[in-house]
């Protein structure tokens, strides 16, 4: 039933691929992630994902206000949250990020960004 409906909307059946192409990509990157990358290179990562998705330029750095605790960020990267914490306090003891409650403001981007490769 669903393969005479997709035949007969052609466009629909383009969109439906491409939508799930994106998606087994985005998975796919994220399995590579989990065995190739440390836990503070996909913390980094994660930081700038959600920097570009919710990240305001506020003062010459970047805000990312994106309501997550850091139990939500760990499940997020595939970590512990005393993990994601000590990567955390490591980027703010160098100055690259600084940890609010929900938010975190981005000063070296490019720090996270190569930390993250």
């Amino acid at each position: 039933m669903l393969d005479r409906w997709l035949d007969d909307h052609l466009e629909m059946s383009r969109h439906l691929l491409r939508a799930l192409a994106q998606r087994i990509r985005r998975l796919s990157n994220s399995m590579a992630d989990l065995v190739f990358s440390d836990v503070p290179g996909r913390v980094a990562k994660a930081i700038l994902d959600l920097g570009h998705r919710f990240g305001r330029m506020e003062r010459g750095h970047i805000t990312v206000r994106h309501g997550l605790t850091q139990e939500e960020l760990a499940q997020l990267v595939g970590a512990s949250r005393e993990t994601v914490n000590k990567a955390l306090a490591e980027f703010a003891s160098r100055g690259w990020i600084d940890v609010h409650i929900g938010a975190v403001d981005v000063y070296e981007p490019e720090r996270l960004r190569a930390r993250s490769r």
